[in-house]
């Protein structure tokens, strides 16, 4: 990475963490057109929505937080509340995403490209209340070539996705 982007530290020994997904994101942008204009498969791990939670324009996202929190009951203003600091980094991830998509709707390969977002575990720092809905993560497929949206209920592995889309794909493209 470039000195302009900002590293992320974590903890009392200032572990290097990487750096945030809105940075992550743009690197990849500037970088893109130094890629093999052929198939590939490009994986980003993301690490905002990660401990130590480090987010840019912190004031930005409590304006917007408290903006979103105000419309809650007092109940739910009290929950979000005792975990703002993990939904303000969940605020910027989305915006990160949001700025990611407008940019590579741009490119020319946009519109023959399968996009993956999953997670490797939920944000166990927010309590849950099923102790199975520690191992339920949201796999979201998108594509331009899609004509349709669905929603699955099935239960499967995240070392089944890789290898049934590239199957998938080898057989159908």
């Amino acid at each position: 990475f470039p000195d302009r982007y900002a590293k992320i530290f974590a903890g009392s020994d200032s572990f290097f963490w990487g750096y945030n997904d809105k940075d992550l994101f743009r690197l990849f942008m500037d970088a893109a057109d130094t890629l093999p204009q052929r198939k590939r498969m490009d994986i980003f791990f993301t690490g905002t929505s990660h401990s130590p939670f480090s987010i840019s324009d912190e004031a930005h996202y409590i304006r917007r937080f408290e903006q979103l929190i105000s419309e809650c009951s007092a109940g739910d203003r009290k929950y979000f509340m005792a975990y703002r600091k993990y939904f303000l980094s969940l605020l910027f991830v989305n915006d990160a995403l949001e700025g990611f998509f407008r940019e590579y709707k741009r490119r020319p390969e946009f519109g023959n490209t399968v996009f993956l977002i999953t997670g490797d575990h939920p944000m166990t720092e927010i309590p849950v209340r099923n102790a199975l809905k520690k191992y339920h993560v949201p796999l979201i497929i998108y594509s331009p070539l899609l004509k349709e949206s669905r929603l699955f209920h099935g239960v499967s592995s995240q070392l089944d996705i890789y290898e049934n889309l590239l199957a998938y794909l080898s057989a159908n493209y």
